[in-house]
This record gives structure tokens, C-alpha cells and sequence, in this order.
């Protein structure tokens, strides 16, 4: 399969251009260069990032996995991955540790970056410092979560 993407570094609405019927929600980019059973793999939003972030890491086209890439990433049998999407993607991070946690026995992590930075931004060395010192995902349900939607 082909695939471009295109960037615009200025001022317009549309930042990112991929080819129409692309079918991006089905590839994840650079999954091909990884071999499998690897000891992590690095999930970004973008293949700027992904091309920083270096040979383990796979971008997903956008802030949000789907079904198909997510079945991508469970059969390659990665032991971990570690979910590093925008800083404006935290929701989707939490949802996708949450997956990762429910159906898979891949260890997530949620990786929080600077504000408003990214690989590009940070540069190799330094994002490879905060991704790779991130720690395992865990999640906590309080009381209040667990009765929501409870009326007494």
C-alpha cells in the first residue's frame, strides 16, 4: 500500500492532507518496519512523529485507533506500547490505555508530553527520555465512577 501525507507549518485550518480513499483508519504507518514480538512499540498521531520518535514506532493517522489498527498493534504481540498522542488527545489516550488493559496483555503506558509538544518539537534524544521513562499505565475507579448513573 501507498500512502502520503502532506503538512502545512503555516497558518491555515487544514494542517494535514492524506489522498482521498486513502483507507488510513486500516494501516498504521511504519508497522511494516517493525518485527514481530517486539519489547515496545511507540503509538503516535502522526508520521513526523513516528519518523522522530524512531524504529519502533507506528503512527496512527489521527488522535484515534481504529478497530482495524488496534487489532494491527494486538497482532504484532508487542509487550508494551506506549501511547503517546498530542496533548490535546488525553482523552483518547485514557480510552485507549483502558483497551489495551481489557483486551490485550500489552502493558500501556500513557505517555504525557510537554504542553503543546510533540517528537518533532522535542527532537529524538529528548522525546525518547520522557516516552521511555514513562510508567505503566494503571487505572483507578473511584467509588463515584463505579455508581454512576445510580439514582438512590
Amino acid at each position: 500500500r501507498s500512502m502520503f501525507t502532506a503538512r502545512t507549518f503555516i497558518d491555515h485550518s487544514n494542517r494535514y492532507y492524506n489522498p482521498p480513499n486513502s483507507q488510513k483508519s486500516k494501516i498504521l504507518f511504519n508497522l511494516h518496519n517493525i518485527p514481530a514480538n517486539p519489547d515496545y512499540i511507540i503509538l503516535n498521531e502522526g508520521p513526523l512523529n513516528s519518523i522522530i520518535a524512531g524504529d519502533y514506532s507506528v503512527a496512527s493517522y489521527g488522535k484515534v485507533l481504529s478497530n482495524a489498527q488496534f487489532k494491527l498493534i494486538k497482532e504484532l504481540h508487542p509487550k508494551e506500547i506506549y501511547i503517546s498522542y498530542d496533548t490535546d488527545a488525553e482523552e483518547q489516550s485514557e480510552a485507549l490505555c483502558k483497551k489495551f488493559l481489557s483486551y490485550t496483555d500489552i502493558v500501556p503506558h500513557k505517555v504525557m508530553l510537554p504542553e503543546n509538544k510533540d517528537a518533532v518539537d522535542l527532537g529524538h534524544d529528548r522525546y525518547l527520555d520522557i516516552v521511555l521513562n514513562t510508567k505503566k499505565y494503571t487505572c483507578f475507579t473511584s467509588l463515584l465512577d463505579l455508581f454512576e448513573g445510580w439514582h438512590v
